[in-house]
């Protein structure tokens, strides 16, 4: 197997995409690949799946991919565009990348996995990607897990505030009591911030809930109270700052 179908295989390409060249930099230790694809090719308008024929290509994307024998491995590739009619000149979809990613899909599926193992500091270290790129897979990852996520309401909720950086900065939390999971994050510890949390969700559906967990932090209690039917006989302060607070 020559290189070009061993990388053609591996990126998983399909027909009309094809291995163009590979080139390998033993001094810089990294490895290049070129793809490209043939013609004539139709091209689909990535809003609304149309297909029409190619009207030009993007300037070239560079996107890195795991390593090949301890070398850096990238990626090269031109995407065509399309004119869509109702949607103007678009850009199409890549199937090794998301759009305005550094990194191919498997890639970034790896940064992941490193990433629930240290800092991203040490992703950036490990990988060579930036800081920024590998935050960005990060905050990619979060955003497809939000597009799967159920919209729901838990019937239990716990809300904590939780310290980060230096000079006492906070974020809100908000908990799914039941399955043990982060709903929710915002910005400081203000009423503001539950708040918001809470306007996602219709009257009728706020009063699902059977019972709001937290401390004696006045804002929190505020916003359920403005927020959650019978917010009074629903709230439950923990039992560490009630102790705290009798003694």
């Amino acid at each position: 197997m020559d290189m070009k179908q061993f990388y053609y295989n591996r990126l998983h390409l399909k027909d009309p995409w094809y291995i163009d060249r590979v080139e390998v930099n033993e001094g810089e230790n990294r490895v290049d690949i070129y793809v490209k694809h043939h013609n004539p090719i139709q091209v689909a308008c990535p809003v609304c799946g149309t297909f029409y024929s190619m009207y030009d290509h993007a300037p070239e994307r560079v996107m890195q991919h795991l390593n090949t024998c301890e070398m850096q491995t990238f990626v090269h590739i031109r995407l065509p565009r399309v004119e869509c009619p109702t949607h103007g000149v678009k850009q199409i979809l890549s199937e090794l990348a998301e759009p305005n990613s550094h990194a191919t899909f498997a890639m970034e599926r790896y940064v992941i996995a490193l990433a629930e193992e240290c800092s991203i500091s040490a992703v950036s270290r490990l990988t060579g990607l930036s800081w920024d790129q590998g935050f960005g897979c990060v905050e990619r990852a979060v955003d497809r897990g939000f597009s799967r996520k159920k919209r729901y309401i838990p019937s239990v909720i716990s809300v904590d505030e939780k310290s980060f950086a230096k000079g006492h900065k906070y974020e809100t939390l908000v908990c799914d009591n039941a399955r043990g999971t982060v709903e929710y994050v915002a910005d400081e510890n203000s009423q503001a911030s539950l708040e918001a949390y809470y306007e996602q969700f219709e009257p009728k559906e706020k009063e699902a809930v059977t019972a709001v967990t937290m401390d004696m932090w006045d804002p929190y209690i505020a916003a359920t109270k403005n927020h959650i039917p019978d917010a009074d006989k629903k709230i439950v302060f923990d039992r560490f700052h009630v102790m705290k607070h009798r003694l």
